[in-house]
């Protein structure tokens, strides 16, 4: 087995999640995790950018990496990404399109 592998399912348990419960959230097959677990194998990238985003946590720290510890001008650059993100989403879910202007306005750099 993968650190990958264990560390995914300290993730779905700590969660309390079941299986079925995990690959259906993620629209993956149950074979995924078979895969992972018998074969040694780690998913795609874009497979792991989902994983990362649905337990809200590094692809590093899913692979088994060490914790990244960001400085305090990554933190507020990584706010501000996400801030921008966030807004950028409601202009669209309002108007339907998009304007770079109207989000970076509502911003405090």
């Amino acid at each position: 087995m993968t650190d990958f592998y264990l560390n995914l399912s300290v993730l779905i348990n700590q969660r309390g999640l079941s299986r079925n419960k995990f690959l259906k959230d993620l629209g993956l097959g149950k074979s995924s995790m078979s895969n992972w677990e018998t074969r040694n194998n780690i998913p795609n990238g874009d497979t792991l950018l989902k994983l990362s985003e649905y337990f809200q946590i590094s692809i590093d720290e899913l692979l088994g990496n060490k914790e990244y510890v960001y400085t305090k001008e990554e933190q507020k650059l990584i706010y501000q990404y996400r801030k921008a993100l966030y807004y950028m989403e409601c202009e669209y879910k309002k108007t339907k399109c998009f304007c770079w202007t109207s989000v970076l306005d509502r911003i405090h750099w």
